[in-house]
């Protein structure tokens, strides 16, 4: 019958036994057998035992009555569970009481022994009825009855005394139970099991898609992982149950006796990496995590040299490795739970179900418990349901995940409005102030218009008379100060009245504007100009000996004026008569200055002659 239970689960299991001091006896009574058997038989609670320290015994030294080889009732079942290079033989005594004879198949239920023999003697002639020998360097093509299992079947003649003889040889650990089906309900239970055991790696094979999927999704660590290790057991369980051994490589045995520690290391180690980042010990436990990581090394290192040294030993390191990382991770787990840890709780669980797998089939084991389909593969259940809580973990990882992310898109949501009603709010107050300073504004602005037009010409936006008589007290008394000059010009359109007369006040409006252009892109933006009357007009210059001569301003605002304007139509061509005032030189005040502007003007017209001293152009 093909079994889930791998090396690391023997050494568990006998590492468990021997803490708890668990003992059963086992009586090395005959089976007789009665009708057609069926019922399976375990043999092992039968087995007499004689070790062979020196491995040179053979069937008919056993058998020579000059050789008084001695069996021993076994008094406890550790051979079951120990490491042990001494070839074993067993003994089990059989009566067949029927008047027929009985076809039974002989089933060792440990595919990995590395020699065994097994011989079927006539208590009373000694006479050896049958004889078979198997071991695991045997391709799967060459073995008597192919199957995961050594099957032998053997004919028990009627109404005979049989013995049993059982040589086991290997170094690996001894797990030489034997089991006597009747045909018919071997291959019923053997169909049974296979279907088990295509479903639990079925459920593995789902498990490593899925959690491919997520990490495809999510690009999780605990997701890769997880499939890593989920393939490994995949590979592990597999190679131990000798189905990849049929399938894939049956000509290849040292492959098979080798993928064996080789698949459960790597199990081991993708063990080791789910659950340091799943459990988050880096900073959650961080003493556990380097008791973690060693043993991931160790895991590493027996991978790599498991091709190199006795499989026996390499298994034995894994299988240590095992129980020491399954006792780190419960402890990692539990102290984790203590703190309130969800996913150390989960995986807390799952681990515990695989170890009431392992107790359950060491109970069966014992003899405490019957021998059925539950307790023969509570191992199978026990992994199985690891593999379903560790998944369901991973799935209620990504539901916390996304429930995080759904608060933190909820904050992020109440965030934008609370900002969003505070610029609103801000909106609003801006709004206010904006208007207040828009309407301040604006009366400020009135009111500098208004006061423009109190100083200014409303036609051609110069400075009015009142504007340019205290401009010209300021500069005047600045060039005092500064000892600079100021030059006053008083300017005068000739015959201006005719202008109007015959165009009209309209073109004179417009004429007057295009003169008062004119002066201002002939003066600098120092100058000051102003209109004072209709048709008059002054300007103001402060020069210093550098400058310009006064009468070259006049000549080239003359040159300006005196141009022939296109206004509406008419050409209108106009001349001006310019008088001229220096400060100190024709006067020191206000009133001087400007009468002697105003008579260099008339001068320039030629209404008198020049006798002022004032400057004509």
């Amino acid at each position: 019958m093909m079994k889930i239970q791998s090396h690391i689960t023997f050494w568990l299991i006998h590492s468990l036994l021997m803490l708890l001091g668990l003992i059963s006896i086992a009586h090395a009574e005959p089976i007789i057998l009665k009708g057609d058997n069926p019922s399976p038989i375990e043999l092992a609670p039968h087995y007499q035992l004689h070790i062979d320290s020196q491995n040179k015994l053979s069937i008919d030294d056993i058998l020579s009555p000059s050789n008084k080889i001695q069996f021993s009732p076994l008094a406890d079942q550790s051979y079951k569970l120990e490491f042990n290079q001494e070839a074993l033989w067993f003994r089990v005594n059989v009566t067949n009481t029927n008047a027929y004879d009985i076809k039974q198949l002989l089933e060792f239920n440990f595919p990995l022994l590395d020699d065994l023999g097994v011989y079927i003697v006539h208590q009373h002639s000694k006479r050896i009825l049958a004889r078979f020998d198997a071991n695991d360097s045997q391709s799967f093509n060459s073995r008597l009855y192919q199957h995961s299992n050594f099957i032998f079947p053997v004919t028990l003649p009627a109404k005979s005394d049989l013995i049993f003889y059982f040589r086991v040889q290997s170094d690996r650990y001894v797990a030489a139970e034997a089991t006597l089906w009747q045909p018919n309900a071997f291959a019923e239970q053997d169909r049974l099991t296979y279907f088990l055991i295509c479903l639990y790696l079925g459920l593995l094979v789902s498990l490593i898609v899925y959690s491919l999927f997520l990490f495809i999704l999510n690009h999780d660590s605990h997701h890769i992982y997880y499939a890593l290790f989920a393939s490994a057991m995949l590979l592990a369980v597999g190679s131990y149950q000798g189905i990849w051994f049929e399938l894939f490589w049956p000509t290849q045995p040292h492959w098979q006796t080798m993928s064996i520690p080789i698949s459960f290391a790597v199990a081991g180690l993708f063990a080791v990496l789910f659950s340091r980042s799943f459990l988050q010990t880096k900073s959650d436990a961080p003493t556990l995590d380097k008791a973690l990581i060693y043993i991931g090394v160790a895991f590493a290192i027996t991978l790599v040299t498991s091709p190199f040294i006795a499989s026996g030993m390499s298994m034995q390191i894994v299988a240590l490795c095992a129980l020491l990382f399954t006792l780190i991770a419960i402890t990692t787990s539990i102290i984790l739970s203590i703190r309130g840890s969800l996913q150390g709780r989960l995986y807390l669980m799952s681990w515990l179900a695989f170890l009431v797998g392992i107790a359950l089939f060491s109970a069966q084991a014992m003899d405490w418990l019957p021998n059925n389909l539950w307790t023969h593969n509570s191992i199978i259940y026990g992994s199985t349901l690891e593999m379903i809580v560790l998944f369901f973990t991973l799935a209620q990882k990504i539901t916390l995940l996304n429930k995080e992310n759904n608060i933190t898109r909820q904050e992020m949501f109440k965030t934008q409005n609370q900002l969003q009603d505070t610029l609103r709010t801000n909106d609003r107050e801006l709004f206010k102030i904006v208007k207040k300073r828009t309407t301040t504004l604006e009366k400020a602005n009135e009111y500098l218009i208004s006061q423009h037009g109190k100083v200014h010409d409303t036609l051609t936006g110069l400075a009015n008379a009142d504007l340019i008589n205290e401009q010209l007290r300021l500069l005047l008394a600045e060039c005092k100060r500064k000892d600079t000059k100021l030059v006053v010009l008083l300017l005068n359109l000739d015959n201006f009245k005719e202008v109007n007369t015959k165009f009209g006040h309209e073109i004179g409006d417009k004429l007057l504007i295009n003169i008062a252009a004119k002066i201002r892109d002939n003066l600098r933006e120092s100058d000051v100009a102003a209109r004072t009357s209709g048709d008059e007009f002054i300007i103001l210059l402060e020069v210093t000996n550098t400058d310009k001569d006064p009468a070259l301003i006049c000549r080239k605002l003359k040159k300006a004026i005196d141009q022939t304007t296109l206004i509406d139509g008419y050409a209108i061509q106009i001349a001006v008569s310019i008088g001229v005032a220096i400060y100190p030189d024709n006067g020191d005040d206000v009133e001087d200055l400007l009468s002697k502007a105003t008579q260099a003007m008339y001068v320039d017209k030629g209404y008198v002659k020049s006798s002022t001293g004032a400057v004509t152009p």
